[in-house]
């Protein structure tokens, strides 16, 4: 039986907000006895845990920690099967578990966040269904409310800022953005920065992937400049860095270059490079075979070992497949639908 008493002692205090002098008083014993008790040097006489288990409005197993081991495996592997539910585009499957989860242990704050997180992945494939977001703004308000994890606190943040934005709650929006930490004390940077040699260089290939990732999203939201010219930029900063410019920001600025330059004319043979260049993005997208892969000089093959990864570019280059081929979709591209080059895009873009 595995009895961790010592840690749900201090648990269980820290939550009520109670002194060891509370409880010793309570007992009708010395402090230094509740002290050693949270120290892990003693246990508390038998015939103290009733007492002590009322004083926290707890059982006696939920003080002794009994079954804990066991709550972690099932919790472990429901949530294994739920991200790989998630992984593959099945996100009511997942809901469906980490509600599950959520019903027998309603306090556990590694599984409200989960259970947010797969609603919101919901609502990122059916934008039409906000009314989802209600409900990520209730479950991530409690990890807020509840939890000292960072991490956790971090991600809560996040979603609730794009949940309110969602929303139209710009005000909302606005507050929660503001409550984020800093570029510079984000755990990417402090890793990147603080890790061993050995470990420094993959931990900067990673925050340089991100921070590209980041300005070119940026970009897309500066509305100074016309679109053209914020795909462009988003296609030189995948050309500094990647061996042929090749990611999956770029494939999607290819295809929107097209688009553009099919209204402009005598631009053809710029909208045949742009679609060129979305199907080669496509054939040398999926560098390994559990990861995503990047190639270039400061890159050495580094990938990203995360089936969410695949999914979302495998994701992508559907989408503009599918974008591509229909005629209510592209209307722009009809004239050159008959040509070799167009169904050699069209082929290489199933294909990858």
């Amino acid at each position: 039986m595995d009895i961790i008493i010592s840690k749900n002692l201090r648990e269980f205090r820290r939550k009520r907000g109670n002194t060891q002098e509370e409880l010793a008083s309570h007992l009708g014993i010395s402090i230094s006895a509740v002290s050693k008790w949270e120290r892990g040097e003693g246990y508390p006489d038998i015939t103290l845990l009733p007492a002590i288990a009322e004083f926290y409005g707890v059982s006696v197993d939920d003080l002794l920690g009994v079954g804990e081991g066991k709550k972690k495996e099932k919790i472990d592997a429901y949530t294994k099967k739920a991200m790989k539910f998630l992984s593959v585009g099945k996100t009511a499957e997942a809901i469906g578990i980490f509600r599950e989860l959520y019903a027998e242990f309603p306090n556990n704050h590694d599984i409200i966040g989960l259970l947010a997180f797969s609603i919101y992945t919901d609502y990122t494939g059916n934008r039409e269904n906000k009314e989802r977001l209600n409900e990520v703004i209730a479950l991530e308000k409690r990890i807020l409310d509840e939890s000292t994890v960072q991490s956790l606190r971090d991600l809560a943040i996040s979603r609730l800022c794009y949940s309110y934005s969602a929303l139209g709650d710009d005000e909302k929006a606005k507050e929660y953005a503001e409550m984020a930490g800093s570029i510079n004390s984000s755990r990417e940077v402090l890793a990147a920065n603080v890790l061993p040699d050995d470990e420094r260089t993959k931990a900067n290939q990673s925050l340089i992937i991100q921070l590209i990732a980041l300005l070119q999203n940026a970009v897309y939201h500066v509305n100074s400049a016309d679109w053209l010219t914020r795909h462009k930029l988003v296609l030189g900063l995948s050309e500094l860095f990647f061996e042929d410019g090749l990611d999956l920001n770029a494939a999607n600025a290819h295809y929107y270059c097209a688009r553009i330059y099919a209204g402009t004319d005598n631009a053809d043979e710029k909208v045949r490079y742009h679609l060129e260049k979305l199907a080669e993005c496509a054939k040398n997208s999926d560098k390994t075979e559990d990861g995503f892969g990047y190639t270039g000089a400061i890159f050495n093959d580094y990938s990203v070992v995360d089936r969410m990864v695949v999914k979302n570019g495998e994701e992508t280059f559907k989408s503009l497949y599918s974008r591509l081929i229909s005629p209510s979709e592209s209307p722009m591209f009809d004239r050159f639908r008959g040509e070799d080059w167009f169904k050699k895009v069209e082929m290489g873009l199933r294909e990858g």
